[in-house]
């Protein structure tokens, strides 16, 4: 059996990172391979979502703020506690690796780098070479819906990233505008993948659900990576609208956040598994992020993506042009009011699979299936 390593963001505390790491693990150990995450963490990346008395990653306003939250008012400490159980027990993993020269070259017949923002020089510590998959003999490498986040990358390195990508046998991205810059800017052709989470079958996801109990039959779901005070207010608005009680996916700690008037529910302590019991019986969802879009398509739940500062993340434009519901995306309650809340999924049924099937494909076509 081949052996094939995965370099991603599996290590923060965020949902969509975690779950897209499992999720394109299990895609390739159900296509035979013996499959697994290469246990490198950047501290940058880390330290964005951990709690640690002082990190030179963040501001000083940002390092006092999780003192007074995180470190006295122990705000987040459960939700970091399911983070590890989920990171440390149900990601398959290798040996944790602290820089490339520990990894053995010769282990991995396969490497692939993706998805999640690997190339962002923001999150990776100015491009990892890690990232890039700059160690090992192995004379396969790709890399599946790798993403910047929408940002540059390469500058002032041009030429050392350009020799990077040369080694690849595909390059995999998940947005257009990833698409576009690599041509741009390196002359290479990449493919536009689907996120992995999108390859695995709701029913997958069902599998490893846990509910989060003592809520209502029916809710609104509303769920924001940070916690906007126009969202929030915004998804207000919907759930009077709809008549549905406010639960709120809380991912960060202000008092603002927490005690937002209108929320019903606040929790701050969701596990990964029971993040994707929340989607799945949601009545209704309303998000502004990436992931939080795809699990609404996953679980084919009636939602919105409230975007403003004209949709400038280009992660959900592309996955909304791709299956057909760029009409989801608003910005104000009276186009709300106006839209249909129902979405016919028969209708994008023929997309989606088509989508899933083109990331499946592209898979199957590196490792030589």
């Amino acid at each position: 059996m081949r052996r094939c390593g995965v370099v991603t963001f599996h290590s923060p505390h965020n949902y969509g990172s975690v779950l897209q790491a499992y999720a394109l693990v299990q895609v390739l150990q159900g296509l035979g391979l013996n499959a697994e995450i290469i246990d490198f963490r950047h501290p940058h990346t880390t330290d964005m979502y951990e709690w640690k008395f002082w990190s030179p990653y963040k501001t000083a306003r940002w390092n006092i703020m999780d003192l007074v939250v995180r470190g006295i008012l122990g705000l987040g400490k459960e939700r970091e506690k399911q983070f590890r159980q989920f990171i440390d027990y149900v990601l398959p993993k290798s040996k944790r690796y602290y820089n490339r020269s520990e990894i053995p070259g010769d282990k991995y017949d396969i490497l692939i780098c993706g998805s999640d923002q690997i190339w962002n020089p923001i999150s990776t510590g100015e491009n990892d070479p890690i990232y890039f998959l700059d160690f090992g003999n192995t004379a396969c490498r790709f890399s599946y819906a790798a993403s910047s986040g929408s940002h540059p990358f390469g500058e002032g390195c041009h030429e050392r990233i350009q020799g990077y990508l040369e080694k690849f046998k595909s390059i995999g991205v998940r947005e257009k505008f990833m698409q576009d810059y690599i041509k741009e800017e390196f002359g290479f052709e990449s493919t536009i993948n689907p996120d992995p989470t999108l390859l695995l079958p709701a029913e997958r996801w069902s599998e490893i659900e846990v509910e989060y109990s003592k809520l209502p039959k029916n809710y609104l779901l509303v769920y924001s990576l940070w916690e906007h005070k126009d969202i929030l207010s915004f998804a207000q608005k919907v759930a009077q609208c709809l008549q549905l009680p406010l639960v709120h996916i809380s991912t960060d700690y202000t008092l603002r956040a927490l005690f937002h008037k209108g929320i019903k529910y606040s929790l701050t302590d969701v596990s990964p598994q029971q993040f994707l019991w929340l989607f799945h019986h949601a009545s209704f969802i309303v998000t502004n992020t990436f992931h939080g879009n795809m699990f609404s398509v996953i679980y084919r739940k009636n939602f919105i993506n409230y975007a403003v500062n004209d949709k400038k993340d280009t992660r959900i434009k592309t996955l909304h042009e791709v299956i057909g519901l760029e009409n989801r995306i608003i910005s104000d309650i009276e186009m709300f009011k106006m839209m249909n809340k129902e979405i016919d999924y028969s209708k994008l049924e023929d997309d989606i699979s088509c989508f899933q099937e083109k990331g499946l494909t592209f898979i199957k076509g590196n490792i030589g299936f």
